[in-house]
């Protein structure tokens, strides 16, 4: 599970065996303060070879900044 903290609109989520093909399931532990506003990816970012030091990370939103602190779950099916 992750967080995306109180005010923010989105957080990022770094998973080392996420690939540009890995499906990202979302449920909230609440909906309190979603404001209707569904969680998903935003971003899947996957790290370049000629990188180092990098993890990849999928980045996820709610599209509304006015909430008190959203955890959610997460699956991945690669």
């Amino acid at each position: 599970s992750s967080v995306i903290p109180e005010g923010e609109s989105e957080t990022k989520v770094f998973y080392a065996d996420l690939t540009a093909n890995s499906l990202i399931y979302l449920t909230a532990e609440s909906t309190d303060g979603l404001i209707d506003k569904p969680l998903a990816v935003h971003q899947k970012y996957i790290c370049k070879e000629s990188e180092t030091d990098c993890v990849n990370y999928f980045a996820i939103t709610t599209g509304a900044d006015i909430h008190s602190d959203l955890r959610f779950n997460w699956l991945i099916i690669n």
